[in-house]
């Protein structure tokens, strides 16, 4: 259990600290002022500013699997998959589709 929770712990520092790099009002002038393209583009993608959170948390606070590179990637995808989730509503339910006529094409 106690294991779980420190994953657990890890997940929502490393969320936390992505939403608020790319999307909160904290950050937001900070986003503004960059100028060059790739650190823009770094800085409003939660999945690529996961990343490097994820490896900067693996690296210097602690390491959920052994290996910063691997925290890298998994604070990217968990960063992607939450705001996937809680910012964008991606896997709200679809509207249902109607039904195709037979010999009719859409």
């Amino acid at each position: 259990m106690n294991a779980l929770l420190n994953w657990v712990e890890w997940v929502v520092v490393a969320y936390s600290i992505t939403i608020i790099i790319t999307s909160s009002r904290i950050m937001e002038p900070l986003r503004r002022r960059v100028t060059q393209q790739k650190l823009a583009e770094l800085l409003h993608c939660p999945m690529c500013t996961g990343f490097w959170v994820g490896g900067v948390l693996g690296y210097f606070w602690w390491s959920i699997t052994g290996n910063a590179l691997m925290d890298a990637f998994f604070g990217s995808a968990v960063s992607w998959m939450l705001y996937g989730k809680f910012v964008l509503g991606v896997n709200e339910p679809a509207p249902p589709r109607m039904p195709q006529q037979a010999g009719k094409k859409p």
